[in-house]
C-alpha cells in the first residue's frame, strides 16, 4: 500500500468530505503522483464512506470520506495457477 495525500475537507471543520470535492481531491493527487485513473468511481449507493477508484496498470486507490483520511494506492498482481505452489495451489481450493 502506498499513500499518495490526504483528502481535505471543502470547510473547516466540517465532518466528512463531499462527493464532489473527495473525486476532484483524488483526481488531483494521481494526477500529480502521474497514475492514471481507469473508468470512474465505484457508485457511492455502495459505500457512502469511501472513495473507490481503479487504476491503470492493475490496482485501486480509495480513501474515507473523512477530512485528514489516507488516500492509498493498492496494487494488484495477477499470477497464474502455474506460478502456483502446489500447496498453494490446494489451499485455495480448499476455500472454494
Amino acid at each position: 500500500m502506498n499513500i499518495i495525500g490526504t483528502l481535505k475537507a471543502a470547510t473547516p471543520g466540517q465532518k466528512y468530505v463531499t462527493w464532489r470535492e473527495g473525486k476532484r481531491q483524488i483526481r488531483a493527487l494521481l494526477a500529480k503522483a502521474k497514475i492514471k485513473p481507469e473508468g470512474t468511481f465505484r457508485p457511492r449507493k455502495i459505500n457512502r464512506d469511501q472513495f473507490t477508484l481503479n487504476i491503470e496498470g492493475g490496482g485501486f486507490v480509495t480513501a474515507t470520506r473523512k477530512p485528514n483520511a489516507e488516500v492509498s494506492i493498492q496494487k494488484i498482481e495477477a499470477v497464474s495457477a502455474k506460478e502456483l505452489s502446489a500447496k498453494l495451489l490446494a489451499d485455495i481450493m480448499a476455500q472454494g
